[in-house]
């Protein structure tokens, strides 16, 4: 689509005691585009759309008084990535807010997207827009600004370092990454999306400016580690030792019978890499240390002794002077919105969510795969850690990892089978534990048989 370049001045002045921006142009071609800019902006009434004051026609000179909003724009300012994704959303947000109205921009640049004091985007430059026709979710105008959304996405986080490569092939690595990393790759995820090549596969603005503002930390986002949940212990597993068993409440089976997943279909190439770890070690339910864990045989892992460590003939013992004792249970926080799967195998389940090849696991994020990947985050191998599975569509590879990466460690996905012509993976259960089963897109199961 090629664009016509009209020669135009801006500059800041004063007038009336208001600090106001003066447009003006010469010429035909000038003075019909800043008619058609004023045009839009007398029916546009969005605080995050630049306020027409005045215009006026000097035969040969026209020229529009607009209200003064910031002295940066997207193209100029430099902002931490954090504080880039809020714009990003704000911008989202006022573009969908536009098509809302049946008005599309057409010339969505960084340079016409003004940054206010107040940390949001004002859009200006309206002298290329024009009307959305047809429902939003088909129309051509409203696709052409998402995509326009999208460039501009993918130019403003370039302007950010790029995080380290990450392997590919069949084993990937599940590599700690600073939330830094984490954000830049979810919002090129998210740009890729609204790039498109088919606009029909394109969000809508309103779906753009959700996943941005998603992504986006809030003001008061700071790095930390998760605080411990009530009930929670830190006496640390010990790697090697057999992880005792956990009673499972009703929630926690059915938690670990329905899988969290989705198909993630974008338009870029995912890689699975960890975005941050998890905060916290492994621990017990049971609040003992490791020394005191229950032998083999106790099934319950309730950290009780062994019937068989005290008798009633000893005088003093525990079990001649006192009553049996309740089993220990532990107060876990409610999880009040989204999915939730036990992560860290303490007994307490953890809000999860999955959206665009990312996994959230409270605070912290993972980015699995790669473009089309179905990912699921449940305890498929029944030790008390639901961990993620992923199935490769392409070529019906499934991998599974058996734990999340900490700061000093990083975790391969390990290649378990193939399931050819597989486009979902699905769960069902066999005795206590979940069962991975690959899915055509008729719903039919297929056998997962040995990798090649």
């Amino acid at each position: 689509m090629s664009v016509t370049t009209i020669p135009l001045t801006t500059s800041v002045t004063e007038r009336d005691g208001r600090v106001v921006v003066v447009k003006s142009g010469s010429g035909l071609a000038a003075q019909v585009r800043l008619s058609r800019e004023a045009q839009w902006l007398k029916e546009i009434s969005h605080p995050g759309v630049v306020e027409l004051i005045a215009e006026h026609d000097g035969g040969e000179t026209a020229e529009l008084i607009i209200a003064y909003r910031g002295a940066q724009t997207l193209a100029t300012a430099e902002p931490p990535l954090e504080q880039l994704a809020r714009l990003l959303a704000s911008l989202c947000s006022v573009v969908s807010d536009l098509h809302d109205l049946g008005v599309a921009h057409n010339r969505i640049e960084a340079d016409h997207a003004v940054v206010t004091d107040a940390g949001h985007v004002c859009l200006c430059s309206f002298g290329s827009a024009c009307s959305v026709t047809g429902p939003l979710a088909v129309s051509p105008e409203a696709a052409e600004d998402v995509r326009q959304l999208g460039e501009l996405m993918v130019e403003l986080v370039a302007r950010h370092p790029e995080p380290a490569a990450i392997p590919s092939g069949s084993r990937w690595s599940l590599a700690r990454r600073s939330n830094q990393d984490a954000l830049r790759g979810c919002l090129l995820n998210i740009a890729d999306r609204a790039r498109a090549d088919d606009a029909a596969r394109r969000p809508t603005a309103r779906q753009l400016a959700a996943s941005v503002s998603d992504a986006a930390p809030t003001n008061g986002d700071r790095p930390s580690e998760q605080p411990a949940r009530s009930g929670r212990l830190d006496e640390p597993y010990t790697p090697g030792r057999k992880r005792p068993a956990r009673r499972r409440t009703a929630r926690g089976v059915a938690l670990s019978v329905v899988a969290i997943t989705i198909a993630v279909i974008l338009g870029a190439t995912l890689v699975l890499k960890g975005l941050s770890s998890l905060g916290g070690a492994d621990t017990y339910p049971s609040g003992t240390s490791s020394t005191d864990q229950p032998a083999d045989g106790d099934a319950d892992g309730d950290g009780s002794a062994p019937p068989d460590s005290a008798t009633d003939d000893e005088p003093g013992s525990a079990a001649a002077s006192l009553p049996p004792q309740p089993t220990p249970t532990i107060a876990c926080a409610a999880i009040t919105a989204g999915a939730a799967a036990d992560v860290d195998g303490d007994g307490c389940e953890e809000g999860i969510v999955i959206d665009a090849g990312v996994v959230q696991v409270e605070e912290k994020r993972y980015q699995i795969g790669e473009a089309g990947d179905a990912v699921t985050v449940i305890d498929w191998d029944c030790d008390g850690e639901a961990t993620p599975a992923v199935l490769r569509p392409g070529t019906g590879e499934v991998f599974v990892f058996d734990h999340w990466a900490t700061a000093d460690e990083e975790v391969e996905a390990t290649l378990i089978g193939e399931a050819p012509g597989a486009v979902t993976l699905d769960v069902e259960v066999e005795g206590d534990c979940p069962v991975l089963v690959p899915r055509d897109n008729q719903g039919a199961p297929i056998p997962l048989g040995n990798a090649r």
